[in-house]
């Protein structure tokens, strides 16, 4: 998993003669591919869930050389008036290639839609459950948009829903989830953008003490480990063209996709016969989190965090000496955030492209 870490922190930036086919779409193909989509009157004023790389088929891959490469397709998930589409651009012919409408599923969660979770905090009836329980100011209110999943409930039917549950951040300082406010619940219409209703189940008291996470708050620490230091004074084992990573007899291909995280392609290992094919390709293809309490307010907390947040999306930096090895010495390399080609000035942000997910029945919008 370090050298895996490593990998990451460097995939977007070593400068390649030749772009592998399955190298995620750079930022101007990605405004390339948008913009053709945005030329086309049935996408006018469409939201986008996600912009990535249409994979080509596995034998174009295969075949693929520094002189004949497959073209380079994006794949975007869209919304618009209620419909899902899936859409395919070549984005070197700036041409719209196919547009599939898909009924009965909803596109993963954007950012976007996330802050539509503060919407109950101007509802009136919101509002008066939450000075039952003694709060007066919502500024000291954090509310989370949880997945509603799919439950055929009919009064749901044709609504991009998302239930809300929020936290008393009164006392926090570095935990907004210390202090839940149980029994408090409502329905959002992301389309509507209105409140559809208000659960009130009673009132539970809010938890108590101190559930921050900063050193104070947490008080006495057990004594610090030794330091562990990592030594190469002839330079790294893990070499890095682009994207096509070489560790000892193992090459293979890293990417970052939004929807399920680290992709690894094309991993063969070396011997005297020359690259033996080990692995097409691998990735996460799903997280399943159930809760499995049939209370109001967590019967639906059933999250595909993979299809409906993004695993990518939800990826986060790694920090040089706490969540990896420290490099023996400062790397002036940066990595891509998360849209492909622009620039991060964390360089251990991992690189991030917005690859479009596989459309699931009952996934709630990204």
């Amino acid at each position: 998993m370090r050298i895996l870490a490593g990998v990451l922190a460097a995939c977007a930036v070593a400068a390649t003669a030749t772009a592998h086919p399955l190298d995620p779409l750079t930022a101007d193909e990605i405004r390339a591919a948008v913009e053709v989509v945005r030329a086309d009157a049935r996408f006018k004023g469409a939201s986008f869930a996600t912009v990535g790389l249409n994979e080509p088929p596995k034998a174009a891959v295969l075949a693929s050389t520094s002189t004949a490469t497959p073209a380079r397709e994006a794949r975007i998930v869209l919304t618009v008036d209620g419909a899902v589409f899936e859409v395919v651009v070549d984005v070197g012919a700036k041409r719209l290639v196919s547009a599939a409408e898909h009924r009965g599923v909803q596109a993963p969660i954007t950012l976007g839609e996330i802050d539509g979770a503060r919407l109950v905090l101007g509802n009136p009836e919101f509002q008066a459950a939450l000075r039952r329980r003694g709060i007066t100011d919502v500024a000291k209110v954090f509310c989370a948009p949880f997945s509603a999943g799919y439950f055929g409930i009919p009064a749901d039917e044709g609504k991009r829903v998302m239930k809300v549950g929020c936290f008393d951040t009164r006392r926090s300082t570095t935990n907004v989830f210390g202090w839940p406010i149980e029994g408090l619940y409502a329905m959002v219409d992301l389309r509507a953008k209105a409140v559809i209703n208000v659960a009130d189940a009673g009132v539970v008291p809010i938890a108590g003490g101190d559930r921050n996470y900063d050193a104070a708050s947490v008080g006495a620490l057990r004594p610090s480990r030794l330091p562990t230091t990592m030594s190469q004074p002839q330079g790294s084992n893990i070499h890095v063209d682009g994207h096509d990573v070489r560790w000892g007899n193992w090459q293979f291909h890293v990417r970052q996709d939004a929807r399920v995280g680290t992709v690894i392609s094309t991993a063969a290992w070396r011997d005297a016969g020359g690259a033996r094919s080990v692995l097409y390709q691998g990735y996460l293809s799903e997280m399943f989190v159930p809760y499995m309490d049939d209370d109001y307010g967590w019967y639906s907390r059933t999250y595909f965090d993979t299809g409906e947040y993004g695993a990518g999306v939800l990826a986060s930096p790694l920090k040089p000496g706490v969540d990896a090895v420290r490099p023996p010495r400062p790397s002036s390399r940066r990595c891509s955030a998360t849209t492909r080609g622009s620039r991060s000035r964390r360089p251990t942000r991992c690189a991030c492209s917005n690859a479009a997910p596989a459309i699931r029945s009952g996934a709630m919008p990204r």
